[in-house]
């Protein structure tokens, strides 16, 4: 067997201690009940903690606060003292050995894992068939893994948190979907993709943190009926959001300024929480239902660049009365794009030189026209 590095909570200790011999090389081991509570603590600390330049690549300007979990293994010696759950940290030296540093009964017991080094596909799924059912904080930062694959976590059933590489490049399809438990995501600056249902149906998900540099596509239905809350600025890098990406959450407010040319079909449907959003940069159109049934949606800033609202756009929107849309051209409406606004109480401020434009539009003339405010 290669050379490698098992660190365990306190818990699993004396049973390791037991029955293997110290490594050559290395300092000769101590029964676990000997060892005071810092000795405990360097052992299920990390030997080995990603670069500070690699931890700063991370950002929290897109979505809720980062959250605390930097570091694995202080939740591990929070669970250790607690004597609840177990902590094993694993060091693959060589690609393909990490199914072969733990036996059957040593596996169902890690509920907090560690792993470090050079991963393959065999060792992604030594995680799948043996964490599956028991894994909640998994650990994968200092990893050389740059792209989760369609459907890897999926329905990992007591996942709370994972801390992913520091190198990653892209969340695949459905790669967390149904991850119920799941908490809270910090997406590395390094990725550039999310894909469709990546975090679909993970209905404990809450707080969600977005790089905003190289992020340039998030794919449908990737965030649907998460229960995200908060306000969300979509990263200026952005050119796509998919078709119900984000419907369903509890986020508060959307800001969209960047490369964006749309705002999707669906993406913000029933986002019963939501009660503003702020629209500008290169979009163009707002698709067919994009924020329909946000019935609690005030105040509407659409972007200058705007030449079309599709059907049913704000459908149910039913205590909208601002609209600012400062075009120069007065956008087309699509049927019923307004259902169950009251326009009469709706105000929409529009550019000086359009306003009678727009009184005369059939789309636009029940609201309330009025100069945009200098």
């Amino acid at each position: 067997m290669h050379k490698h590095a098992i660190l365990f909570s306190a818990n699993l200790l004396s049973l390791l201690l037991a029955t293997a011999a110290p490594a050559q090389n290395e300092q000769a081991t101590t029964p676990a009940d000997s060892l005071n509570d810092q000795e405990i603590e360097d052992l299920v600390t990390p030997k080995e903690e990603a670069s500070e330049n690699a931890k700063n690549d991370l950002t929290d300007t897109a979505i809720g606060q980062p959250f605390d979990s930097t570091s694995i293994s202080t939740i591990l010696d929070t669970a250790d003292k607690k004597n609840e759950d177990f902590g094993a940290h694993i060091d693959v030296t060589t690609p393909g050995q990490l199914q072969d540093q733990l036996n059957d009964d040593e596996w169902i017991k890690v509920t907090h894992l560690t792993v470090t080094g050079e991963l393959n596909d065999t060792d992604i799924v030594t995680i799948q068939e043996k964490g599956k059912q028991t894994l909640e904080i998994l650990d994968l930062s200092s990893t050389n893994i740059d792209e989760i694959d369609s459907h890897e976590f999926e329905g990992f059933k007591r996942l709370t948190t994972i801390i992913l590489p520091y190198g990653l490049k892209r969340i695949s399809a459905y790669a967390f979907a149904d991850c119920q438990h799941l908490q809270e995501i910090e997406i590395p600056n390094s990725v550039t993709q999310i894909g469709e249902g990546a975090f679909d149906h993970c209905t404990a998900l809450k707080n969600i943190v977005l790089p905003n540099s190289q992020l340039s596509s998030i794919g449908k239905r990737a965030f649907r009926n998460c229960p995200i809350a908060g306000s969300l600025s979509l990263p200026n890098s952005l050119h796509h959001v998919g078709e119900e990406a984000f419907s369903g959450t509890a986020i508060t407010a959307v800001t969209a300024n960047g490369e964006m040319t749309e705002i999707s079909a669906y993406s913000f449907q029933n986002c019963h929480a939501l009660t503003n959003i702020h629209l500008s940069g290169n979009i163009t159109a707002i698709e067919e239902g994009a924020f329909e049934n946000c019935e609690n949606m005030e105040k509407a800033q659409l972007p200058a660049n705007l030449t079309k609202i599709e059907n049913g756009a704000f459908s149910g929107c039913s205590r909208l009365k601002e609209i600012i849309c400062p075009t120069t051209m007065v956008p087309t409406v699509g049927s019923e794009t307004f259902r169950n606004v009251d326009k009469k109480r709706c105000r929409i401020e529009v550019n000086a030189h359009i306003m009678k434009e727009y009184k005369e539009s059939t789309a636009w003339k029940e609201f309330s026209v009025k100069k945009i405010k200098q």
